[in-house]
């Protein structure tokens, strides 16, 4: 009964340690990834990526079609 009471204790212990630790990654996980996502540069290149895509020549987004008797790998 006390082996198994040290071993629910231990666990409760571990769990609360492990997700106090979990919290404090995340944390400074986001404020990493707020700080890259507000920097101008970031910015500026989503900006530029966004209009070369929407001024950009659409014809590499249609769908591939071989023609009839095409074999792959010829």
């Amino acid at each position: 009964m006390i082996k198994r009471l040290l071993v629910v204790t231990s666990f409760g212990a571990g769990y609360v340690a492990g997700a106090a630790a979990g919290r404090e990654r995340y944390e400074q996980i986001r404020r990493i990834a707020l700080r890259i996502k507000d920097d101008p540069h970031v910015q500026q290149a989503l900006d530029d990526a966004a209009d070369f895509a929407m001024h950009h020549d659409h014809s590499a987004a249609e769908p591939f079609v071989p023609s009839q008797g095409a074999r792959v790998g010829q």
